[in-house]
Formats: structure tokens, sequence, C-alpha cells
């Protein structure tokens, strides 16, 4: 339960942070980016109980992830094997991760939860250094200029997804190493 709790309390205070730079510096919400105040205009109301959600989600989606999902332990001699016992319950079909939907979900949701832990920290890490930037007045032209290159100006989603992308394959990797070290554990017990 520790690690869900550091994870969340991770999250919070980004969102904590980024919540109070977007009062300093546009407490009329003129300047903010979420979806609610920005094309809604529904005000700080809309905010704050959007922020309250996205908490809600962040910390049930760190209780799978670092709490609830436990590792599978499967003797596999590779990562592909390992894979392929997680999804599918056969060391042989690693190539059907590629077409055919699993047979065995946890695992699934559990890598989806991680990966998107991560993914949503970095884009509010992104948000929450933006904030401080226009907060010190640094000058952020050339910034902006590179953020204009991404889709409706959202360099943070973009980070967000390469990053929940990455994870997607480091989560995978973790759980190998970690089954395969209960395996080694097990063993050395045994003799």
């Amino acid at each position: 339960m520790k690690k869900c709790i550091i994870a969340f309390s991770v999250f919070a205070a980004l969102a904590v942070a980024d919540g109070a730079l977007t009062l300093y510096n546009t407490p009329d919400l003129s300047q903010e980016a979420n979806p609610f105040v920005y094309n809604l205009h529904l005000g700080w109301g809309a905010l704050i109980i959007s922020n309250a959600l996205a908490l809600a989600v962040m910390f049930l989606i760190c209780w799978y992830a670092f709490y609830k999902y436990k590792t599978v332990i499967a003797d596999a001699a590779n990562i592909r094997e390992y894979v392929s016992q997680l999804l599918y319950n056969r060391p042989d079909k690693f190539v059907w991760s590629f077409y055919k939907l699993p047979k065995n979900w946890k695992p699934i949701w559990a890598d989806i939860c991680y990966a998107s832990y991560f993914g949503i920290c970095a884009a509010r890490l992104i948000v929450v250094l933006e904030w401080t930037a226009v907060t010190l007045n640094i000058d952020m032209s050339g910034y902006d200029s590179f953020r204009d290159i991404f889709p409706l100006d959202r360099f943070d989603i973009v980070v967000a997804l390469a990053v929940a992308l990455v994870m997607i394959f480091i989560w995978f990797g973790k759980e190998y190493r970690k089954s395969k070290k209960a395996i080694e554990l097990t063993a050395s017990q045994g003799t």
C-alpha cells in the first residue's frame, strides 16, 4: 500500500501546485486550458470538480497498479514467453498479442493503469513547469513556437502519450524480472 500512497501523493502534489499556480497567474481563468473552462466557460466550480474527479480516478489507478495487482509468477525462458503466458496462459503465443484479445485482462488493466499514471503525471508536471515559468516571468517565446507544432498547442498531452507508451513496455519488463526473481528465490529456498 506504501507505493500506492506515495504514487498518489506525487500526483496530488502536482494537482495542488497546478491549482495554486493557476489561481495566482489567472484568477479569472482567462489563460486556463482545461476544456470545461476554456471551451465551455464553466469557471472555477467546473475546474475544482474536474480536478476532484481526476484525483479520485488517479487514486483508483494507483490502487490497482501499485497495490491490488500482484505479479503473475510464470516460469518463462524470456520476456516473450512471459508475456504470452501472462496474456494467453501459453508460452508459445506471443504473436497473438498483436492481433488477438487476451484471455487474462487483469495484467492488461494493471499495465494500462501503470502507464497512465506516469503519462498523466508527466503531463501535469509539464503544466506546472509552464505555470512556474509564467510566474517567474521567464521568456517563453521559443517554447511557445515549439508548442505550436503540437495539436491544440498541447505539448503536455503529447508527452503524456509518449511516456505512457514507453511505460507499457517497461511494465512488462518489470513484471518479467519480478517473476523471474520470485522463481529463483523459491528454487534457492528449496535446495
